[in-house]
């Protein structure tokens, strides 16, 4: 099991999860704030620290999937638009990926695991 785990991460650069978890942690502390606040009921607080930790672990594997996604179906179109457009765009799929990384994270590592034994078994 150790050695999945290392497997897993050590199939990601290092910049690529630095990154990730860098803006996990904002996005993190933007939903644990009213939690520490304590603004609200302690059993929803309980549950909402377990779901956004989870999340916040899986987050760069679902933005794994998310760039691969993206890359298929757009490949290298560019499109001109103003810049905060594209800021706001850009902070609402991070958001959307981080609250689907629960879902999508687990695809993402699935996902690794077959690109890593299908390069293995190639170079046998």
């Amino acid at each position: 099991m150790l050695k999945f785990i290392k497997d897993t991460f050590s199939s990601l650069t290092i910049s690529f999860l630095i990154k990730n978890y860098f803006f996990g942690i904002i996005i993190y502390a933007i939903f644990m704030y009213p939690i520490f606040d304590k603004s609200i009921n302690e059993t929803i607080a309980y549950d909402s620290v377990i779901f956004f930790t989870i999340n916040l672990i899986l987050y760069p594997f679902a933005t794994l999937i998310w760039e691969e996604l993206r890359n298929m179906f757009l490949g290298n179109t560019m499109f001109i638009t103003q810049i905060h457009v594209l800021f706001i765009v850009k902070i609402v799929i991070k958001f959307m990926v981080f609250l689907m990384s629960i879902i999508i994270g687990p695809l993402g590592i699935l996902y690794l695991w077959y690109v890593r034994n299908k390069y293995i078994k190639s170079n046998v």
